[in-house]
């Protein structure tokens, strides 16, 4: 084996604990989906949202209409789970 592959080979042990170990604790995060809020409207007992869901391999956002309880930021990015509870990424910008 060369000089080059063993240092890279070395390197990779020396950190794959640290590695898995965050990739582990980023787990929780497929339970939720990634979206850009626009604007919101109040119906009846529910909002409304616009948003642009970020996920994907497509690089053109699709647009989805979502129905929550409660009100969201508008104009944020947000991971938002199946149980309508949302997480901020703030500040954080798509262009």
């Amino acid at each position: 084996m060369s000089r080059e592959k063993t240092s890279t080979l070395l390197r990779f042990q020396e950190h794959a604990p640290k590695v898995y170990g965050l990739v582990a604790s980023l787990r929780f995060l497929a339970n939720y989906t990634l979206v850009k809020t626009g604007p919101m409207e109040k119906d009846g007992d529910f909002f409304r949202v616009n948003v642009q869901n970020l996920m994907g391999v497509n690089p053109y956002f699709e647009n989805d209409v979502i129905d929550l309880r409660t009100p969201l930021d508008t104009n944020k990015v947000l991971y938002v789970t199946r149980q309508q509870e949302s997480l901020v990424l703030d500040p954080f910008v798509v262009l």
